[in-house]
């Protein structure tokens, strides 16, 4: 038994003799495990600076990089660091058990505070640097987002490999790659303005056309589309109205080097509203032969400046070409105005505006440029022919009046009557109201009412008919539709478009 304890107490002792030396270098393997991270990502972010600093001029990072960078520098490295402190204030000798929770718990703090503001500055500055693709073989392109009221812009660079790329010079040479991926054709450089913001272009296909792009924050526009409908269409003018001359408003009234924002062409005077029309429905028509105003966003505004004989003008606008899904941004079919009476119910229209305007200015009665009663494109017009093929022989009398909101309607008769669903007799009214133009604008749309009152009060309406007038012939068509869901005539349907 003494053998045995003496053995078991030499056991012991000798046991806690080996843990105690362990125990320090366990301490000063730490330090030194968690003083070589630290010093690891110190030496990175040295390289990372120096090799940033070194690069030749226009070389940069890829943004994958900047960003890996930002995080290594403003979170990794810190982290790092705070391990190490730490374990240098828990480990040593010289400090209190206090002291060391004391300093642990300063030192976690600050940097606490340090992590929540590099944090939101890295999240910040990866944000700024934006996103890269492959914009070309060899190219890049860097695209910011919209930050408040910094704009969203674009940089090029050449393609260095996975870690490095150049500022791409010269940007004439993206421009060309742009306009290629935009309309599917090569393009050549004619001239460039100032220091190569806005530039000359035209097609290798068609040398003749030639047209302006110009750069703002790394993005591109161009006036491709108007010059190519313009070029057609003078081309279809110099057959069918030599005299009739299109110009690009902005190159004419400030500089070649703006880009046009529309055609435009002058009709001068009433007189020449038919023919202007039929000359501008032609050229559309000749241009929209043309695939490239199928594709999407080809469509094009045409502005028609009326001038009346007093020299006093206003301007009628024109879409036509395919914006999307085969319309044109005024949500009109890309086609509409090839049909020459639509172009000229809006001339006229123009010139009516541009009386009416001095009429208010002159504070005095004057002459209209159009005669409303006189043509089926006004609303007055379109009732005149209305009630000579419908009503004046029945011996109703021609009353056009306008109630508070200014809509136009027309009074026929006062008289009584019975209602099928209510006993008695019942005064009523019958007029013909004007609704609207038909969706395929050329006809005006009237609706034939009779309004029963009871103790002078409204106490039903029924629709009697339903009409449409033509703007261009006159002709009325009855449609024989008495509630709004029922389906008109087979020639009322034809001539509007619509059930």
């Amino acid at each position: 038994m003494r053998i045995i304890n003496y053995t078991c107490y030499g056991v012991s002792g000798d046991t806690e003799q080996e843990d105690k030396i362990p125990l320090e270098d366990k301490k000063k393997k730490r330090i030194k495990i968690t003083g070589s991270i630290w010093g690891g990502a110190f030496f990175l972010t040295l390289v990372y600076y120096i090799v940033k600093i070194t690069l030749p001029e226009g070389v940069e990072y890829r943004v994958w990089l900047q960003k890996t960078g930002a995080v290594w520098n403003f979170l990794v490295m810190p982290v790092a660091f705070l391990v190490f402190l730490v374990c240098l204030i828990q480990n040593s000798e010289k400090l209190s058990i206090t002291l060391r929770g004391i300093f642990s718990g300063l030192a976690a703090g600050f940097f606490t505070l340090y992590f929540l503001i590099a944090a939101g500055t890295v999240a910040v500055f990866g944000l700024s640097l934006g996103s890269e693709w492959q914009f070309a073989d060899g190219i890049i392109e860097t695209c910011t987002e919209y930050m408040q009221s910094v704009p969203s812009f674009s940089t090029y660079y050449e393609d260095l490999g996975p870690f490095l790329k150049k500022e791409y010079k010269p940007l004439s040479d993206i421009l060309l790659l742009t306009l290629k991926k935009k309309y599917g054709e090569k393009f050549a450089l004619a001239g460039e303005w100032e220091e190569g913001r806005i530039y000359q272009v035209y097609p290798v296909s068609s040398p003749e056309t030639i047209f302006c792009a110009e750069e703002m924050f790394g993005y591109f526009s161009d006036d491709y589309k108007i010059m190519r409908a313009k070029r057609l269409m003078e081309e279809k003018a110099a057959e069918i109205c030599p005299g009739r001359v299109l110009y690009a408003s902005d190159k004419e009234n400030y500089s070649p080097a703006t880009l046009a924002k529309e055609i435009t062409v002058e009709c001068n005077g009433v007189g020449d509203a038919r023919k202007c029309a039929e000359d501008i429905a032609a050229m559309i028509a000749y241009v929209l032969e043309d695939d490239f105003f199928g594709k999407r966003d080809r469509s094009v505004k045409l502005a028609v400046k009326c001038v009346d004989e007093d020299g006093e003008s206003g301007v009628a606008y024109f879409r036509f070409g395919n914006h999307e899904d085969g319309m044109t941004i005024y949500r009109y079919a890309t086609d509409y105005y090839t049909d020459a009476s639509l172009v000229y119910k809006e001339l006229l229209y123009q010139f009516d505006a541009l009386a009416g305007q001095k009429e208010e200015d002159s504070y005095e009665e004057t002459e209209p440029s159009v005669n409303h009663e006189d043509s089926c494109y006004f609303v007055e017009g379109a009732y005149k022919a209305l009630y000579g093929q419908l009503f004046e022989g029945e011996g109703y009398p021609y009353d056009c009046r306008y109630n508070a909101k200014g809509n136009f309607y027309a009074w026929l008769c006062d008289g009584e009557g019975e209602l099928e669903s209510t006993q008695g007799i019942f005064e009523y009214t019958e007029t013909v109201v004007y609704d609207r133009e038909s969706k395929n604008g050329k006809c005006h749309l009237f609706v034939y009412y009779r309004t029963y009152y009871r103790d002078g009060a409204e106490f039903t309406t029924d629709i009697l008919d339903m009409y449409a007038v033509d703007m261009e012939t006159g002709q009325v068509y009855i449609s024989g539709r008495h509630a709004w869901e029922d389906v008109g005539s087979a020639e009322y349907c034809e001539a509007t478009g619509e059930p």
